[in-house]
């Protein structure tokens, strides 16, 4: 079973990969490559540049969320950190739940936190992020339903992000305090045919407590006016990517309404949220490029579109994000090996938290 898991993510990525070059030779391969001769160097480098900064405003909404729980980390550890979670995301059809599980371990790691209080600091970045995506999306959507033809897989993916949102929102501002104790969870006695039942009334009843402590921690995490502020930025974060595929629109050419790239772009997204491939692939280019042809250019010409856009928000970054994770690791691995030298002299085996070399 474990060899089993182990091969089931590569072969997923495989299978998404394959669907992509499936799309191509469907929508015609020459079309998209005459599309991708036009395609400027420098306006990749400076869309890349600019993917860049969008990673590292969402890596500084971690660190102000760690600063408010007391934890000083320079704003590279964190920027590494949130790397290695996206990275996590790109390659398991993990609907971002994989990548944010990376970043707890990892945030553990280096700052000794309790659980919950990192779990708290989680929800309050999910908030903070998907409610702008949630505001943007709903008007668009709206919009495409009363104009066009939206495919169900669309409607199905905001209803379950809007879901999601939903049950996040309820637990930071509407779920009642409840004194959490740290006592053993009281379930059914685990006899020979209840034990099953037992089992998993008390992992349910686990994860409650786990939830609801990390939202009792998150809702005295800030201030409204320090929400604004990071939900200004998670605005200007989802702005920003239609805002790169319309430069790509216009760096080959086509005469496309910005409207329409920007539902495309929701509706790509939303899509490729579903836990069908890694990253989304072949769901996000093919949604994408359906969307874009309602438009006025042709399918060919709007995956075209959607692959370099993909060269610029998935491809740049789990490059980027793969060696900023091999540098993360590889500074794990030489902290452990020293500390454990000096363990040998006399000193402790474990390691102080990573938090303290960071505070000065």
């Amino acid at each position: 079973m474990a060899r089993m898991a182990l091969l089931r993510h590569p072969l997923l990525w495989i299978a998404g990969v394959s669907s992509i070059l499936a799309i191509v030779l469907y929508f015609g391969w020459q079309e998209i490559a005459q599309a991708f001769r036009q395609a400027d160097p420098l306006i990749m480098l400076g869309l890349a540049l600019l993917q860049i900064i969008t990673l590292g405003m969402a890596a500084y909404q971690w660190r102000f969320l760690l600063h408010k729980l007391g934890r000083r980390l320079s704003f590279l550890r964190v920027f590494s950190i949130h790397l290695a979670g996206g990275f996590v995301e790109s390659v398991t059809p993990s609907v971002k739940l994989g990548g944010e599980a990376v970043k707890l371990f990892l945030f553990r790691q280096a700052t000794a936190l309790p659980h919950r209080e990192l779990a708290g600091a989680m929800l309050a970045h999910k908030y903070l992020s998907l409610f702008p995506f949630v505001l943007l999306c709903a008007p668009f959507i709206i919009l495409a339903a009363l104009r066009q033809e939206v495919p169900a897989p669309v409607y199905v993916a905001f209803m379950a992000l809007a879901a999601v949102f939903a049950l996040i929102f309820w637990l930071l501002h509407c779920r009642p305090e409840r004194r959490m104790t740290d006592g053993p969870i009281h379930s059914v006695p685990p006899t020979r045919s209840r034990r099953p039942f037992a089992t998993l009334a008390s992992k349910i009843h686990g994860m409650t407590s786990f939830l609801n402590d990390g939202a009792r921690h998150s809702r005295a995490l800030t201030v409204s006016a320090e929400r604004g502020g990071l939900l200004l930025i998670s605005l200007l974060i989802w702005g920003l990517y239609p805002a790169k595929v319309y430069v790509v629109t216009l760096m080959l050419g086509y005469d496309i309404n910005f409207l329409y790239v920007a539902l495309a772009t929701y509706t790509a997204y939303l899509v490729s949220m579903l836990p069908l491939f890694p990253g989304g692939l072949g769901s996000f280019e093919g949604s994408m490029a359906l969307m874009l042809s309602l438009g006025g250019i042709s399918p060919a010409e709007g995956l075209a579109v959607a692959l370099l856009a993909r060269i610029i928000t998935y491809w740049f970054p789990l490059v980027f994000s793969a060696a900023a994770s091999g540098a993360l690791l590889w500074t794990n691995f030489k902290t452990s090996n020293s500390t454990t030298c000096e363990s040998t002299g006399g000193t402790s085996a474990y390691p102080a938290p990573s938090f303290a070399k960071d505070t000065n």
